[in-house]
């Protein structure tokens, strides 16, 4: 089913695998495999990161902000592993610091337990260290509302069509061309007038099939990039209301967004798709540095603390047999009440909200409140948080 894209301009590049060959990591280093490649975390589980305001070999992380963001101190092996991936920083405390790439690595003090990202997209700049899959020249690894998924270089989401079926060669077929054997014939279901609409992803001639990452060739003689055996293609111009509704054609998604409570819906509002209750209401996450902030433009202190908390909005209860998901977990409200959090904030339904999908809590009085979306991230024009 076709879904409303939210794109992250980060392009991709052809890299080498971390895992599987003869290149260590470093023993204080664990390398977490995940749909689009690894995640890296420490002994312990805890996520780690990497900060962009650093640059490669160098760490701007000092003094208040490493006792936030702790440095992965370096091991003695990781001194001597001579690994172009994998380096050691020297910091300007005189700590030698682990870093991937030349980026330095941390935790994030806040985060609760292993496996929780509350640091990811920290002043848009803390983003969660990781190493994705090696793709094609052409292709990309992109993040957008429904997870990470395959683009092309200009960011544009790829897609499959569920009635296409690559079939075998036979072995009477075959040359003596280098990799000629990955490649299978497709009996695509997008042909003629589907491809004003839908552009296969073309693979060079010199192209070579390799794990996942194969090549069809389709009945006009065009070789096709294919990924897990799922022919890809690339939209022409902007989705259409039909393409929307035709059921054969799925995002190509590679890992899933974060898990969710059960309680948690996904409701159509009039800035996209956000996060609900299970009654369809918007979930608000409240950033309580910001309940009270001073708008020069105004002259005017607007804040809504206290009182203002307890008749505008309403805390969204945990039940009393509920468990942490992810970055979903159970603090305890400003009334004493366990109530559900995301990323450590306290999440609220608000009271102005009459029907699923309204957004009068949006930027209510303060930017203390913003909605989610499928990905964690804030709806587009939030603030951010940091």
């Amino acid at each position: 089913m076709l879904m409303r894209i939210a794109i992250v301009a980060v392009i991709g590049v052809l890299a080498q695998p971390v895992i599987g060959r003869a290149e260590a990591i470093p023993s204080a280093i664990v390398a977490k495999k995940v749909g689009a490649g690894w995640v890296f975390t420490d002994k312990s589980g805890m996520t780690l990161y990497t900060y962009a305001q650093d640059k490669p070999g160098q760490s701007t992380c000092q003094g208040p902000c490493a006792k936030v963001w702790p440095p992965v101190l370096a091991t003695p092996d990781a001194e001597t592993l001579g690994s172009a991936e994998w380096s050691v920083v020297k910091r300007g405390d005189g700590v030698s610091q682990i870093a991937f790439r030349g980026m330095p690595l941390y935790t994030y003090a806040q985060d609760s337990a292993p496996g929780t990202t509350f640091g990811e997209g920290i002043a848009d700049a803390w983003e969660v260290a990781r190493h994705d899959m090696d793709v094609p020249a052409g292709i990309a690894i992109n993040r957008n509302g429904y997870g990470r998924a395959l683009t092309d270089t200009h960011g544009k989401v790829l897609y499959f069509n569920s009635g296409d079926k690559p079939q075998p060669r036979k072995t009477a077929d075959l040359s003596d061309k280098a990799g000629i054997a990955s490649v299978a014939l497709l009996k695509s279901a997008c042909t003629k007038r589907c491809l004003e609409s839908w552009k296969p992803l073309r693979a060079p001639s010199v192209a070579i099939a390799d794990g996942d990452w194969s090549i069809v060739e389709r009945e006009d003689g065009l070789r096709q990039w294919a990924y897990q055996q799922k022919p890809l293609y690339v939209p022409i111009g902007e989705i259409k209301l039909e393409q929307r509704q035709d059921q054969a054609w799925h995002t190509a998604l590679i890992e899933a967004p974060p898990p969710v409570p059960p309680w948690v819906t996904y409701q159509n509002s009039d800035a996209g798709e956000v996060l609900a209750d299970s009654a369809g209401f918007v979930i608000y996450a409240l950033t309580t540095e910001k309940l009270g902030v001073r708008l020069l433009e105004f002259q005017s202190l607007t804040s809504c603390v206290g009182e203002c908390v307890r008749t505008y909005w309403r805390p969204i209860a945990a039940a009393a047999d509920a468990k942490p998901v992810g970055n979903w977990t159970i603090v305890k409200g400003f009334d004493g009440v366990n109530q559900w959090a995301y990323k450590g904030e306290m999440l609220f339904v608000h009271a102005r909200d009459k029907e699923p999908g309204e957004l009068a809590g949006s930027r209510f009085f303060t930017r203390a409140w913003h909605t989610l979306t499928r990905s964690g991230e804030d709806m587009e024009g939030m603030d951010k948080r940091g």
